[in-house]
């Protein structure tokens, strides 16, 4: 699985939520409904909330295209009170390859909606991490003004 640097890593979790799922597409919604909620404990808004719930589907989408019909999604879901962590992995069906074009495009989704994360999809199970830290200004957004917080 993807090495998560340790800049990133929640050592002391206020709230964690491992998940282990079945390979249906389905249950994606189980992943951003537990996104939503540990993101909730973190104090983080509702825009905010929605981002991370936009990064975990795209990501456990791509996992989900690359996987054996059979394989499961072990996810976890982490936050210090004020950042949120998420990981996941599945095993790989080697005779499976991500769409570049598709890649792409995840590329632009996740770049705009969380602070850092990782894919690896070469690696034997695939897998993922991705970090949303509302304290790091990301480039989609705008300065504050001077005098504004």
């Amino acid at each position: 699985m993807t090495e998560i640097p340790p800049e990133h890593q929640i050592t002391l979790p206020l709230a964690r939520v491992d998940l282990d799922l079945s390979g249906d597409p389905d249950l994606i919604r189980l992943a951003r409904l537990t996104v939503s909620g540990v993101a909730s404990t973190s104090g983080l808004g509702l825009e905010e909330s929605e981002r991370c719930r936009a990064a975990v589907d795209e990501l456990c989408t791509m996992l989900f295209e690359l996987a054996h019909q059979d394989a499961r999604l072990s996810l976890s879901v982490a936050t210090d009170g004020k950042r949120l962590l998420v990981s996941g992995a599945m095993p790989k069906d080697g005779s499976k390859a991500p769409d570049p074009v598709r890649q792409q495009l995840g590329d632009l989704i996740l770049s705009s909606t969380v602070t850092e994360w990782s894919l690896d999809t070469d690696a034997d199970p695939c897998g993922f991490w991705f970090s949303f830290d509302p304290s790091v200004p990301r480039d989609d957004e705008a300065p504050a003004a001077e005098g504004e917080p």
